[in-house]
């Protein structure tokens, strides 16, 4: 969701047996803002009261980016430069990703049309027009005290109900030393748990992690068992439709049709919620 160095970037992808990276440019985020510090965005790359957006969006494709994220937040890009970067981002035959975890920078998102969002708002309920203005979008981190992750749940489950697609995705970053520890993979399965207690079927909740993620991001050649398709596989030894958390009881897994290394299985491992997030 974030490419911070082009170069690393173009060397990660195509490799056999390893992870397929499919990666954005640099983040579109505004000055003085959160992620321009943290991430250390160059200056020049910086979105501005007068930033030329055409060429900011032409540079980050001509830069081998596979879409392209927006973030939507305090001291961001305004609601009239969102708009104008997805309708550039349209231009080029992609797709916006738009990061925004409060109900107000949601709302900036649904209204520039951006294809997805990611993370969902932890300081207040979506309203039913909302989450309707979401789920007719086409085509388809801000923490305080008072944030509570019962509306995460209830944001989820009702964006869910009205029929919303919502893929499975996790803000993995391993471990900051005395920060965060988001570990890779194993977050993706808390995940599955996560929407699980949010309301979703078990085989959906699956789905959302596979045909749904791919759909999403328009990965046509992957996230279903068919002839022809990208073989990224993990087989299990038991059950996932019976009991979400036996994703976590593998047996065997293959990366483009090539087995991986020693498979450690977690079989029945509980994930919690506030120790992982959705």
């Amino acid at each position: 969701m974030a490419c911070l160095n082009y170069t690393t970037c173009s060397q990660l992808k195509g490799q056999l047996g390893t992870t397929d990276y499919i990666t954005v440019g640099e983040i579109a985020c505004g000055t003085g803002s959160v992620h321009a510090t943290a991430f250390g965005v160059p200056s020049t790359e910086i979105i501005g009261q007068d930033t030329d957006l055409s060429a900011l969006v032409d540079w980050t494709f001509g830069n081998g980016s596979d879409f392209f994220k927006i973030v939507a937040k305090n001291k961001g890009p305004t609601l009239e430069q969102q708009a104008t970067m997805v309708k550039l981002v349209h231009q080029h035959g992609s797709f916006a990703a738009t990061h925004a975890t409060l109900i107000e920078y949601y709302d900036q998102a649904i209204q520039s049309k951006t294809n997805s969002i990611q993370h969902t708002p932890a300081d207040g309920l979506l309203s039913t027009a909302e989450i309707s203005q979401i789920r007719t979008l086409a085509p388809i981190l801000d923490f305080n005290a008072s944030f509570n992750y019962s509306n995460i749940l209830t944001n989820v489950a009702n964006m869910h109900a009205a029929g919303v697609p919502i893929a499975v995705g996790t803000d993995s970053v391993g471990s900051l030393p005395g920060v965060i520890n988001y570990p890779f993979g194993r977050s993706l399965h808390c995940e599955l748990q996560n929407l699980v207690d949010a309301g979703f079927g078990n085989a959906e909740a699956i789905q959302a992690a596979t045909a749904g993620a791919a759909k999403l991001y328009r990965l046509y050649d992957r996230g279903s068992i068919a002839t022809g398709m990208r073989a990224d596989l993990l087989l299990l030894n038991s059950n996932s439709v019976e009991n979400i958390t036996n994703t976590l009881d593998i047996n065997a897994a293959w990366v483009g049709g090539i087995p991986i290394g020693t498979i450690t299985a977690q079989k029945g491992q509980t994930c919690d919620p506030a120790s992982v997030g959705l």
